[in-house]
């Protein structure tokens, strides 16, 4: 499927908060399809399959750039550490960039492999896993040739930005949803608390965020599927717009809940945690606007 009609599944699985492994096997198959080689389709033929799939390549500091990955290759087995993979106890296969004499490739091993070890990250949103992938000596099958700059990720990045932004827009909608519907039932002072312009306001406020971050999602799809070279500014544009809907959308919503929305008993903390996690991913506002100055 292109870009688009992708958007609009991730979009409805934020709406749901949905505790799957979908998001990031749909990421992976994005980044599959720019490595154009029969390695590569044939784990796209395991995540038809059924079988969920992770990707990663930061190391523990984060950095952006591919070729600061810590994992090498040695005799077609991978060692090394990848930080912040997304649902890797949930998946069965990891697509990972490694490093050998100056030049990156990438690989796919098997999760539950002789010598990987998932350790978990203790992260606030529950309804996903994030981790790191250690690795021993660990059989590994490449998936595309060696190169000095490989532009494999690179090509992929607009894609996986836009997807990170489909997700806070669904949650987002979720948020204000709800809340505008807790505002027309609560009462106080004798009136739903939806009376009160200090209630009105902030949501008018949500429901213009929650717009926008989505028609620059929508956009930045289809400008992937259809205007390559304009991807990335487009994702980048939807991702710092995403990123600062879901920080704004998950402090009023919870706001305006009163009390319940920070107990357990609300699904409000579910989606609070789920946004503000979204949030980080791939850069936040502030990342993705400086890197798009960088870029203009």
């Amino acid at each position: 499927m292109g870009l688009v009609s992708a958007v609009a599944l991730i979009e409805e699985i934020g709406a749901g908060a949905l505790p799957s492994p979908l998001n990031v096997t749909i990421e992976t198959s994005f980044l599959l399809r720019e490595m154009e080689s029969a390695e590569a389709d044939s784990v796209m033929a395991r995540i038809v399959a059924g079988e969920p799939a992770t990707w990663g390549y930061l190391n523990a500091s984060g950095d952006r750039d591919v070729d600061t990955s810590t994992v090498t290759e040695a005799g077609g087995s991978l060692s090394g550490s990848v930080h912040f993979v997304q649902d890797p106890q949930k998946c069965r296969a990891a697509v990972l960039a490694a490093r050998r004499e100056g030049q990156t490739a990438w690989f796919v091993v098997d999760i539950d492999a002789p010598g990987v070890t998932a350790k978990r990250d203790r992260i606030v949103d529950l309804t996903r896993d994030q981790g790191t992938l250690v690795l021993d000596n660990v059989a590994a099958r490449q998936l595309t040739p060696y190169r000095v700059d490989d532009e494999t990720f690179a090509r992929a990045r607009p894609a996986l930005l836009t997807l990170a932004a489909a997700d806070i827009a669904g949650a987002a909608e979720w948020m204000l949803q709800t809340t505008a519907e807790y505002a027309k039932t609560r009462v106080q002072f004798d009136r739903p608390i939806g009376f009160f312009q200090a209630v009105k306001h902030p949501l008018v406020d949500v429901m213009v965020s929650v717009d926008e971050t989505r028609s620059l999602v929508y956009a930045a799809a289809a400008v992937f599927d259809h205007d390559r070279a304009n991807a990335l500014p487009a994702a980048l544009l939807a991702k710092a717009s995403a990123s600062d809907t879901a920080e704004f959308v998950a402090n009023r919503g919870t706001q305006l809940h009163g009390g319940i929305g920070f107990t357990w008993e609300s699904d409000v903390q579910i989606y609070h945690k789920r946004l503000i996690h979204s949030q980080h991913l791939l850069g936040d506002g502030m990342a993705c606007r400086a890197e798009l100055g960088e870029w203009l």
